[in-house]
């Protein structure tokens, strides 16, 4: 049964992170993909890496006008961190074969 996301209310925050690195690292990256530079997922990994290292985390936020590694350094919240095997079992993907007859 279908049922709500418990933090539903932090969606937009999600989506928008989303619409920043499509709009943002995605150009860069792709410029680098027909230029040869990147043509591995080693290689796309460590771009987007050194994209969230070298831009992303250090500059200054529209809204908070802090960079968001400096504000996350400085957060007095417990942090939340899952454990390996929690995070393991979210990206494993399982597929099941469904057929139609028996025969089949």
């Amino acid at each position: 049964m279908p049922r709500l996301c418990e933090a539903s209310h932090n969606r937009g925050k999600v989506e928008r992170l989303f619409q920043f690195v499509d709009s943002s690292f995605r150009p860069e990256v792709q410029t680098l993909i027909h230029s040869g530079e990147v043509s591995t997922l080693e290689q796309l990994n460590a771009s987007l890496r050194s994209w969230l290292d070298g831009y992303y985390h250090v500059r200054e936020h529209g809204s908070t006008k802090q960079p968001p590694k400096e504000r996350f350094e400085a957060s007095q919240k417990p942090r939340k961190r899952r454990e390996a095997q929690a995070e393991r079992s979210i990206l494993v993907v399982k597929e099941k074969a469904v057929f139609g007859g028996e025969n089949e």
